[in-house]
């Protein structure tokens, strides 16, 4: 999980389609990514501890996702497998 966020989001950071959206810290963001994909996959609450429930839907309302972005979005997640 660690080698997948570490080179997932300097991908996201880089694409000019997502970047927009990613303002921000990155390290921060990849560090509540970690927590989020622990506890998506049977590990310790670690995200809803600090942040609530996950609330995907709410928590990405503020940023426009379009069709364009979420194939851009699985494009970078692809090429950090």
């Amino acid at each position: 999980m660690e080698e997948l966020v570490n080179a997932f989001y300097p991908k996201v950071y880089a694409d000019p389609d997502l970047s927009p959206i990613f303002q921000g810290d990155m390290s921060e963001i990849m560090r509540k990514q970690r927590m989020f994909l622990t506890q998506f996959l049977g590990g310790p609450a670690l995200f809803s501890q600090e942040f609530g429930p996950p609330a995907m839907r709410y928590r990405h309302l503020m940023h426009e996702i379009t069709p364009k972005r979420a194939e851009c979005w699985l494009r970078c997640m692809w090429g950090a497998f």
